[in-house]
């Protein structure tokens, strides 16, 4: 039970870690979406 946990904290800490590593330097951390999946409609479907 324990090694499950250990383990999948350690790859949540290693993956925020590991984030400012292996992201594009043209990408900042905290930007609003700028694609249409994102982009709040406010046309309801009926």
């Amino acid at each position: 039970g324990g090694v499950a946990i250990a383990a999948h904290l350690g790859g949540f800490v290693s993956g925020i870690l590991l984030v400012p590593l292996l992201k594009r330097k043209e990408v900042r951390f905290f930007q609003k979406g700028h694609s249409r999946a994102f982009a709040r409609n406010t046309r309801r479907i009926r």
